[in-house]
């Protein structure tokens, strides 16, 4: 929340939009804001510090003398109508990160995104549609393979094809992730390694992350040998 999170949306009735805050470094203010950005319609003010408070855990920074405390608390705004926008801003103060953000509609459908923090990364232009078959939420840029591609493996091609030896030392998806968006992910990353010509090794092969006693509530394990096996993983890695 160094940038706005701006919300183009067409919403008639009223309905409720939600907002979870993570971390909030020293002080924070944060606003919403409807149709008129200059004029919001709710703002809540963050000062962490030591002891009890609303947050979920204190950390302090000695190295600048600054609380940066995990709130980890979710607020819902009521808002009568959208015409235009909803933003939300961190307007005072240094930063925070929103982990969360969400509208319920009048007629009581309920639509949230997780958000991923980047540091120094603006926040994305979002387009709510309930009504979009790829999903209520959208933005100019898809974090898909190609996007993969052009963040996070062609800059090592180049450099490998100057001749120097690059290979993925270790990768994987922690076993929180759900199983089917950890298949899909893990496949682009494939295809994308296989294109480069760049080797892998998983980490881990048992444990957390890997195809063997991975803990997944979500996974219909196999037996084997005493363990339990995550067979499409199995199967996927085996294909590249």
């Amino acid at each position: 929340m160094q940038s706005p999170v701006i919300i183009e949306a067409t919403l008639p009735q009223p309905f409720t939009f939600r907002v979870r805050v993570g971390t909030v470094s020293a002080s924070s203010r944060l606003e919403v804001s409807v149709d008129r950005p200059t004029e919001p319609i709710w703002f809540q003010d963050f000062k962490p510090g030591p002891g009890a408070g609303p947050w979920k855990q204190v950390v302090y920074m000695p190295q600048w003398g600054i609380y940066q405390n995990i709130y980890d608390q979710e607020f819902a705004i009521p808002i009568p109508i959208c015409r235009r926008q909803i933003r939300l801003d961190n307007t005072v103060g240094d930063w925070m990160t929103i982990t969360e953000i969400g509208l319920q509609l009048a007629d009581g459908r309920v639509f949230s995104l997780r958000v991923n923090s980047r540091w120094g990364e603006s926040n994305r232009v979002l387009r709510f549609d309930p009504s979009n078959p790829a999903g209520a939420f959208q933005s100019d840029v898809a974090i898909d393979r190609q996007w993969l591609w052009d963040k996070y493996v062609q800059p090592w091609v180049q450099l490998k094809e100057a001749g120097v030896g690059v290979m993925v030392g270790e990768w994987g998806a922690y076993n929180q992730t759900p199983h089917d968006v950890t298949l899909r992910w893990m496949e682009d990353c494939l295809k994308n390694w296989q294109q480069a010509g760049l080797g892998w090794a998983l980490w881990n092969f048992r444990g957390s992350f890997g195809v063997l006693d991975s803990g997944r509530a979500d996974v219909q394990y196999e037996d084997f040998r005493g363990h339990k096996l995550d067979r499409q993983m199995l199967e996927l890695l085996q294909r590249y």
